[in-house]
């Protein structure tokens, strides 16, 4: 009988290694409401109510806790789990968006390489260029292809495991909506130290620690972390600062350009290489925006006593 809890701790960690549709094969006929739209603030509840793994994890620590046995620190470890991949989910939603503006300026890039190539062409025809630089000129155009496959790839996978994730096929028409912009005010009004001072002695690397010098260990950790992460969110703040001041040149520059095409100064193609210039900048401008948002949900996340980093791992 002494092994009891102990069989049932085992029993628990082992299933949470087994895939949760694995045990469910019916889990996908229990949610009647289809999601073909998704919006930022809607992640982390849709995760919490829909997605398979998160869901089995209840059901596991309900079930043992039904036998009368602590599951604290399996509910902790559960609940850790749980908000690790509620945080992944954000970023790759943030990824996605990212991506989508990507696309669109690899596909002007790729019309105006194709435009180029042609040009290169009929030069080489006539002896202006060497062959290595018309190879080259096709080479860019195969390259851009690629890069457009696989971002256009990249997008698909990211629907298919939102929709997995949310407890749907993998088929499903899905939409994501677009990334919140950070307000200016939102950044001024944190107030660091006192939220430090809050959440210092609740970091979950901290409640799950029985020794106390591991505990002090992982608090002194989470204090440099901590700190860290809004040092970070300060420097996004600047990156996107300095983006938006690039911003404002490339568009008057853009405007010269289109006044020198005007007068017959510049060809159509030193036109459009303008133009992608410019969007080039605009995608950076936006992947500045992102990633400043990515980095104040950093920030709410260590709030909460969840250490995250842009490559969608977690400390606690």
């Amino acid at each position: 009988m002494k092994m009891k809890p102990l069989y049932i701790l085992l029993l628990f960690t082992f299933c949470l290694m087994i895939p949760a549709p694995a045990l469910a094969l019916d889990y996908w006929d229990q949610f009647p409401n289809t999601i073909h739209k998704i919006e930022f603030n809607d992640i982390r509840t849709l995760l919490m109510s829909r997605n398979p793994t998160i869901r089995y994890n209840t059901e596991m620590l309900d079930s043992m806790a039904g036998t009368g046995i602590s599951v604290y620190d399996s509910a902790l470890n559960a609940q850790i789990q749980n908000l690790t991949l509620a945080y992944a989910k954000e970023a790759q939603y943030i990824q996605y968006n990212t991506q989508v503006q990507q696309v669109e300026v690899t596909a002007q890039q790729l019309i105006l390489a194709e435009k180029s190539y042609q040009v290169s062409c009929k030069q080489y025809e006539l002896g202006m260029i060497s062959k290595n630089a018309l190879s080259k000129a096709e080479n860019d155009v195969k390259s851009l292809t690629t890069q457009m496959r696989d971002l256009q790839d990249s997008q698909k996978n990211i629907i298919k495991q939102f929709n997995l994730a949310i407890g749907q096929d993998a088929d499903i028409q899905l939409e994501l909506g677009p990334v919140p912009l950070v307000q200016d005010k939102w950044i001024k009004e944190i107030d660091a130290n006192k939220d430090y001072e809050s959440i210092k002695n609740n970091s979950y690397k901290e409640r799950a620690a029985n020794d106390y010098n591991i505990q002090s260990d992982e608090e002194r950790k989470f204090k440099d972390s901590f700190y860290q992460t809004y040092q970070t969110l300060l420097d996004k703040q600047k990156a996107l600062l300095l983006e938006q001041q690039k911003m404002t040149v490339a568009g008057n520059e853009l405007k010269c350009a289109q006044l020198k095409a005007d007068l017959g100064m510049l060809s159509p193609i030193q036109l459009q290489s303008q133009k992608l210039s410019y969007e080039g900048q605009k995608l950076a401008l936006i992947s500045a925006q992102n990633m400043l948002f990515l980095a104040y949900r950093n920030y709410e996340w260590a709030q909460e006593g969840l250490i995250v980093s842009s490559s969608s791992s977690a400390s606690y």
